[in-house]
């Protein structure tokens, strides 16, 4: 009968956690000191199978860093809208989110933080900084944590996209 009490103190204890660490989250906007992490985390997506829609192959350190100097100094010519930083209270960069002028949403928790929440909080926050009648988001069709993520937000599948690779 102990046993049983200490799996169940630990569960709620988990849960707490859970809660607390996705109530004191933010998002703050990207600024060029976070150059190196957004390429870190670039690296980490497109090496995790079914994460991206495309397989497009890594740019360089030097063309990544272009795409977001673009965004940060001519915002009114770049495809991003607007671009966060995703950080906990003690300012530890947990994933990035960003939405396009067209309104897709893009999303990535840092794998060492996934399953926790923070990919659901970090599009909720999105959506309440820039409220629209209508968002979209593309996700791999084999990548089930985010159509589940997507779904729970009350996405629903519109579309399904097919590709021809022609070398």
């Amino acid at each position: 009968m102990e046993k049983n009490r200490q799996r169940i103190y630990l569960h709620v204890f988990l849960f707490e956690e859970e809660m607390k660490m996705t109530s004191e989250l933010k998002l703050r906007p990207i600024v060029e000191k976070d150059i190196p992490i957004l390429y870190e985390m670039l690296k980490e997506m497109l090496s995790t199978q079914h994460s991206s829609v495309n397989e497009k192959p890594l740019p360089s350190f030097e063309d990544s860093k272009k795409f977001v100097m673009k965004y940060l100094q001519d915002n009114e010519n770049h495809d991003i809208d607007n671009w966060y930083i995703l950080e906990d209270e003690n300012g530890t960069i947990l994933g990035s989110t960003k939405i396009y002028k067209s309104n897709y949403i893009s999303y990535q928790i840092l794998e060492k933080f996934q399953n926790k929440g923070l990919g659901t909080k970090s599009v909720q926050l999105l959506m309440e900084k820039h409220p629209k009648k209508r968002y979209f988001a593309t996700i791999n069709k084999e990548n089930d944590p985010s159509i589940k993520l997507i779904s729970k937000l009350g996405f629903h599948h519109k579309a399904t996209v097919y590709e021809k690779i022609i070398e």
